[in-house]
């Protein structure tokens, strides 16, 4: 028998039917990470005789292990046996657990670097973190530089994380030098975390993308007209964070919207549609029902504009644009386009009586 090393990672649990262990299992020629669904805890975890699944573990990935209860099971479930005596929950019902292994669906999916081909690569083992921004963002250094760190790896990842990542590096690379838009340095990479097999070959990954670091206030949310402007989605930008710096002009460091939304910025009808299904998410809904939230979000962004602006004509204008995309009739809000397109009249307006 190998030895057998667990190391238990985070515990969720759904109701009193379901709970997840996510733990690494390392034996003497191999190591992989698994994920244990079934009703649990810790000292269960541990009893279980996982040299039944070696076998069955999935090479290079992360194998899911289900262990359910059956009368009649073909594949039976074992304990080790120091702990066979054991007068403990589930390990009592041991002999009548029947388990199924496949790879993890849930798992932390890492993009191959194929697909983000002719960009610079920083490797993830060469920077140091030096603060936390976010759940997903670090403050690092390379050196004597400092930049912002975005991973893919986070406490709470749902699939399609990975697909929204790729995306914004493929948007920031597009708006690379636009001034007011966080300005992409490259991505990180290192090697697969779930390698189970050693290689001559080094298979790297990529963990995230580095952005250059901006210092100033503290970020607020809204929307961002220069997407409205190249005509895509912004959907998914709805959370997008702004760093106010210095002179006052905003800088937008998040462009994602991944790993989350902030129900306060959806519109009444989205909130609704969310309430309606708590499985339900605003990147999933149609494309009519995200741009006019997406306005929606825009007008309140520009309400909170008007509450720190004293010039009164500004104000106005501001107020008077929030409520034409903040209607209470999404059919009849002006969309994002029309808003840009007034307030840049009323700001070349205003600089012309300026001078």
């Amino acid at each position: 028998m190998s030895e057998i090393l667990l190391d238990l990672k985070s515990y969720v649990e759904y109701g009193d039917y379901l709970r997840y262990q996510t733990l690494v299992l390392r034996l003497i020629t191999s190591s992989g990470g698994l994920k244990s669904p079934y009703r649990q805890f810790h000292q269960f975890v541990e009893a279980i005789d996982y040299n039944l699944f070696r076998e069955n573990f999935l090479k290079d990935t992360v194998t899911e292990i289900a262990l359910t209860l059956s009368e009649h099971s073909q594949n039976l479930f074992r304990v080790r046996d120091k702990y066979q005596t054991l007068e403990k929950p589930f390990i009592t019902v041991a002999s009548k657990l029947h388990c199924d292994t496949r790879e993890d669906p849930r798992r932390i999916t890492y993009p191959s670097l194929d697909q983000i081909p002719d960009t610079a690569k920083f490797n993830a083992d060469q920077l140091e973190v030096k603060d936390w921004i976010s759940p997903t963002v670090f403050k690092v250094s390379l050196g004597q530089d400092i930049f912002a760190y975005k991973r893919i790896g986070r406490p709470i990842y749902e699939p399609g994380d990975t697909k929204h990542i790729l995306e914004e590096i493929k948007a920031l690379a597009e708006l690379r030098d636009e001034p007011n838009i966080a300005q992409i340095v490259g991505i990180v990479i290192s090697e697969n975390p779930y390698k189970t097999r050693p290689s001559a070959k080094r298979e790297d990954i990529i963990t995230g993308f580095l952005l250059k670091y901006y210092t100033g206030g503290p970020p607020d949310w809204g929307s961002n007209k220069i997407l409205a402007r190249e005509g895509k989605d912004t959907s998914r930008h709805q959370a997008a964070k702004y760093c106010t710096r210095r002179r006052k002009n905003a800088i937008l460091v998040d462009i994602s919207g991944s790993g989350g939304y902030e129900y306060d910025w959806l519109s009444p009808e989205m909130q609704t549609l969310i309430e309606q299904d708590d499985c339900a998410a605003p990147a999933d809904m149609p494309l009519k029902a995200r741009m006019h939230t997406d306005c929606w979000a825009y007008g309140k962004l520009l309400l909170a504009f008007a509450k720190q602006v004293q010039t009164t004509n500004v104000c106005k204008q501001l107020h008077f644009v929030a409520n034409g995309l903040m209607s209470s009739s999404p059919e009849t809000r002006i969309m994002l386009g029309e808003a840009i397109r007034v307030l840049d009249e009323a700001h070349a307006s205003y600089i012309r009586g300026s001078s």
